[in-house]
């Protein structure tokens, strides 16, 4: 890599030997290349803010490199993440645009405070709520150039299937909630991705636009979360399948407040209308499995046909089970259940809320503990909720069955 000279560069700003090496490391290393740098100056630290500002904007340019800067207590901060083509001639860039907007001092490495371990959400099992959303798009099958990228195992390749292909701007609109879910954190809880802690949901944002704009789709999922003391929150997403989970769940919950994490995801649910398909919001107790939940963190599905309820690509005009609360899109029109037990919301836009009368016995209490043979067993002593086995027959006409995605139609409607 060309780098800069050590010590001071075309300026009055000297940059630091440990700045180099620190670029250096961030260039070559794995994790997320951010390069968080103190402007050590003696001029007023809100006026050297807004010149670094004005610095940056001049040299700005890299489509995958992004910038912010900073008045924190530490001192002035700028921040530099993404991939530079050429990090030490971005340092020297860098440097003569201070000296030219006339701030002179030194650039050094900010030291963060060491980082919180993660959560580990994933590790545990926490009561929650969660609320699933299928984003809109185009059932089909795919284009031989679609059908070669398409993930696959060993052996021949398959005969292509129908696939959904999102909607790009109901996509986009999933991939906002879910940051806004997540953005507006508690004082003092700390912003997961992964598990990478991140200073806000924009430096969030920004990761995320670079991975959809240089990844194959299938191979990216997202999680993010932050937890508080009562209660945590966490957001799912998996751009391929158009497949977005929100959920809140924690001490709060499990204590018997449903009541607040209800009301906030069936807001979201309402929101949905315009970019989701199908919605749902059900309990549940393991935070790793958001997004994928049916099978080991719902109950056995027994009106399903097989032992592995999953979420699939037929939900724009089937349901995968009966839940107290779902959002009904286009393909659903004509075919709202009705019963003594349900109210239909009509949301415009070709879409509907079904929401069951009681949601304290969907919400209100834990589900009773599921086990591994519970999920595999074809007839489980399981204990499912009555509330669950009305509502399975009140909805029969509009649940789907394995016998269905076995089948893979076109249209499973036309069946």
């Amino acid at each position: 890599m060309a780098g800069p000279d050590r010590g001071k560069i075309g300026g009055v700003i000297e940059i630091a030997d440990a700045v180099i090496a620190h670029a250096v490391q961030l260039e070559r290393s794995y994790g997320p290349p951010v390069l968080e740098l103190r402007i050590d100056s003696p001029a007023d630290r809100g006026q050297v803010a807004d010149r670094a500002r004005a610095a940056i904007a001049q040299i700005a340019g890299e489509q995958d490199v992004f910038w912010s800067v900073d008045d924190e207590p530490a001192g002035v901060i700028v921040r530099q993440w993404g991939h530079a083509s050429d990090i030490g001639a971005t340092l020297s860039a860098f440097s003569r645009a201070l000296d030219v907007a006339g701030v002179s001092g030194r650039l050094e490495v900010h030291a963060r405070e060491p980082a919180a371990a993660p959560p580990l959400l994933h590790e545990r099992r926490e009561e929650l709520l969660e609320c699933h959303l299928r984003v809109r798009g185009e059932r089909r099958l795919p284009t031989a150039e679609e059908f070669a990228v398409q993930p696959r195992g060993g052996g021949p390749p398959p005969e292509p299937v129908p696939t959904l292909f999102p909607d790009d701007g109901a996509l986009l609109a999933g991939i906002e909630t879910a940051l806004a879910w997540i953005g507006d954190s508690p004082s003092g809880a700390q912003l997961w991705f992964g598990n990478i802690p991140h200073r806000d949901v924009e430096e969030v944002r920004a990761e995320v636009a670079m991975s959809l704009a240089g990844t194959a789709r299938w191979r990216l999922m997202w999680i993010l979360c932050w937890e508080a003391e009562d209660r945590f929150r966490l957001a799912f997403v998996k751009p391929e399948s158009g497949d977005v989970s929100l959920v809140e769940g924690g001490a709060r919950l499990a204590d018997g407040d449903w009541e607040p994490a209800y009301s906030a995801l069936l807001t979201e649910l309402r929101a949905a209308r315009d970019w989701a398909s199908y919605g749902l919001i059900k309990r549940g107790r393991q935070p790793a499995l958001a997004g994928r939940s049916l099978l080991h963190d719902w109950v056995p599905a027994l009106h399903y046909g097989s032992n592995a309820l999953r979420h699939h690509i037929y939900e724009d005009v089937l349901a995968p089970d009966a839940f107290g609360a779902q959002l009904l899109g286009p393909g659903y029109a004509g075919r709202i259940p009705q019963g003594r037990d349900w109210e239909g919301v009509d949301l415009g836009n070709e879409a509907s809320l079904l929401l069951h009368r009681d949601p304290a016995a969907w919400f209100g209490e834990p589900l009773p503990a599921i086990t591994e043979s519970d999920c595999s067993w074809p007839d489980p002593p399981y204990p499912t909720p009555e509330v669950i086995s009305r509502a399975r027959e009140d909805l029969a006409d509009i649940l789907i069955t394995a016998d269905i995605l076995r089948r893979a139609p076109s249209d499973p409607l036309a069946s």
